[in-house]
């Protein structure tokens, strides 16, 4: 079975020094820290068949598959889950939400590396993510299921997130089909990625911590209009993608990137 990520060839306590004097992880370090990553927590059962149907396949990359739900190794040493059958395949999953419990709430590092299951509640990771975007442009295609069971997707031309000493500023534009709902998540466009741990918003608070994780926030509560990364309680923001989701909250969330052909 796939068990959640963790950090193992170099100390969780010398990554966050590293943090605490530099700002971030030098880049050299973090892709060893990928690498390292327990090998009891990269393998799969001796079927190679994980729960809900995803099976594990002999690729490095999500370009090959154009059929299935497939989780592949990338070069990095990184599990990642494919998504072959939505509009034509060849989809890397880099965030799903399914539970709407606080496993999102996580530290900088987590957030930098990924953290979570490649079938279940996932976090690909942004350096990860800031890789794969930085030499080809790819797509970007948004799912999501509100709490009244309305489906939702929206695709954009333009996507990558760029690198972590420049605050994994989100890039997004393109909208395919253009709409006056796609423009929600244009606001986040040029926006540094925060969380508890850390602040690159352009607001003057630091505004997760009332969403309580990790997101491209452009100011607080009512003000960041598109936010995948909630949980669900009474004193917590949940996720939402406004005005589509004013009254209905996002109960499942799920972001993928493709190479623009």
């Amino acid at each position: 079975m796939w068990l959640r990520n963790s950090v193992v060839s170099v100390g969780l306590v010398g990554l966050c020094v590293m943090v605490e004097v530099l700002g971030f992880v030098p880049e050299d370090v973090l892709i060893e820290v990928i690498r390292s990553r327990d090998l009891d927590e990269k393998m799969v059962n001796d079927s190679k068949h994980t729960i809900d149907g995803w099976y594990e396949v002999e690729l490095d990359n999500c370009e090959q598959v154009v059929h299935g739900r497939k989780i592949v190794q990338m070069p990095d040493g990184t599990y990642v889950p494919c998504d072959g059958d939505t509009d034509g395949g060849r989809w890397t999953v880099i965030q799903r939400r399914i539970h709407s419990d606080g496993y999102f709430t996580q530290d900088w590092l987590r957030y930098e590396i990924g953290f979570g299951f490649p079938e279940d509640d996932f976090w690909l990771g942004l350096h990860s993510v800031s890789e794969l975007t930085r030499l080809w442009t790819h797509q970007l295609r948004v799912d999501f299921t509100t709490k009244n069971g309305r489906d939702y997707n929206f695709t954009y031309n333009l996507f990558r997130i760029l690198p972590g000493q420049q605050h994994f500023r989100l890039q997004v534009a393109e909208p395919d089909p253009p709409s006056p709902e796609s423009k929600s998540l244009l606001e986040l466009n040029d926006i540094g990625f925060t969380n508890a741990d850390k602040y690159n918003g352009p607001s003057g608070k630091i505004c997760s911590k009332s969403y309580s994780s990790g997101w491209w926030y452009t100011g607080c509560d009512v003000d960041t209009k598109v936010y995948l990364n909630g949980q669900k309680s009474l004193n917590w923001v949940d996720s939402k993608w406004a005005p589509l989701t004013d009254n209905d909250p996002i109960v499942k969330s799920e972001m993928k990137i493709r190479k623009l052909v």
